[in-house]
């Protein structure tokens, strides 16, 4: 075989054989590994994914974990092994490595979505409910039960207006704490 009718193993590949005349001789990358390298002569050429990245069989190079979602594993071998923000919290980062990127929905905030990829998920608890800790996937109830009836002939007035805290809760009108 001529030098000139041997092929360069495509990126994603490698070969350790001599005078190849075919990139179908080539052996691909395995999953959760890349190789950018054109004409790779070992495996030792194929690079692990670094966390937060994964890659398919004959990858020539890693793809990101989609934002709203992270992975602390390297070398891995899918997007499916990309976890998803819990509830309550979101992640406009893509390729993120920790749960440290899934950013915590603000107080006086939920969201109930998994795998989050916008603070705009992120909803204002409704009136007459609150959430007093960042990250919460459900707003709590101001509770009635708390409230007492005003003496007769006296009133307070209670607007409706959104709370953070249930210290903020306000009882209706004809009721005081």
């Amino acid at each position: 075989i001529s030098r000139s009718s041997c092929q360069k193993c495509r990126v994603g590949t490698f070969s350790a054989t001599v005078g190849i005349s075919s990139n179908s001789s080539c052996l691909e990358c395995r999953a959760g590994t890349y190789s950018d390298l054109e004409g790779a002569e070992r495996s030792s050429s194929c690079k692990e994914c670094n966390s937060g990245k994964f890659a398919g069989v004959g990858s020539e190079s890693c793809q990101l974990c989609p934002a709203g979602k992270y992975s602390r594993k390297w070398a891995a071998t899918s997007v499916q092994v990309c976890i998803a923000c819990l509830p309550g919290k979101y992640s406009t980062q893509a390729g993120a490595a920790s749960e440290i990127s899934c950013k915590h929905c603000e107080i006086g905030k939920y969201s109930n979505s998994t795998g989050a990829d916008t603070a705009g998920v992120c909803l204002e608890c409704g009136h007459g409910s609150y959430s007093d800790v960042p990250g919460s996937s459900t707003c709590l109830s101001c509770m009635i039960e708390d409230c007492q009836k005003c003496p007769a002939g006296k009133k307070v007035p209670a607007p409706a207006r959104d709370v953070a805290s249930s210290s903020e809760c306000s009882c209706p009108n004809g009721f005081s704490t």
